[in-house]
């Protein structure tokens, strides 16, 4: 995502007011920056600290060429596609 929804912004702006925690602080003024910058310079955003996620749905009956772990390779190779053509912040 290059923005978030409104919504979502000004909780975390009325999160990192009240929080009080010195991690907890630090990690929602990150996310605030992180947020600015990728709506300023249009690059692409991770809703937390920085760590790409991925979600994966499947029915019972899938079956992965190469199993559980071929699955990962192709979501780190996708993620390093994406950074390089749209760089991650």
């Amino acid at each position: 995502a290059i923005e978030i929804p409104d919504d979502y912004l000004q909780g975390l702006k009325a999160a990192a007011k009240t929080e009080d925690g010195d991690l907890s602080s630090f990690v929602l003024q990150a996310m605030l920056e992180n947020y600015e910058a990728a709506k300023q310079d249009r690059r692409a955003m991770c809703g937390d600290t920085g760590t790409p996620r991925w979600y994966v749905k499947m029915g019972n009956d899938t079956r992965i060429e190469g199993g559980p772990i071929a699955l990962e390779e192709a979501l780190r190779r996708a993620t390093a596609n994406a950074t390089n053509g749209v760089p991650l912040r």
